[in-house]
């Protein structure tokens, strides 16, 4: 996931897996740039399944700083 903005920071897919339910679930792992440290990303949305986001979050993917568009703001690499 990448937005523009004044400072660079990158969220990143750090893990996928199928949860309790049969449902994919992944972690996002983030960074400043230049990347001294890399932090797992709580997900606020959810306190049962956090720090794991859903694979199915919908049309907006919100985390604690960073609100997502996934038509607009994933990429891959």
């Amino acid at each position: 996931m990448y937005q523009l903005s004044n400072n660079s920071h990158e969220p990143e897919q750090a893990k996928i897996k199928d949860g309790d339910g049969g449902e994919k679930i992944f972690l996002l792992a983030q960074s400043y740039m230049p990347a001294q440290e890399i932090q797992i990303v709580i997900n606020p949305g959810s306190d049962s399944l956090s720090p794991w986001y859903s694979a199915d979050f919908g049309p907006i993917l919100d985390t604690p700083e960073w609100r997502f568009y996934p038509a607009t703001d994933l990429r891959k690499f």
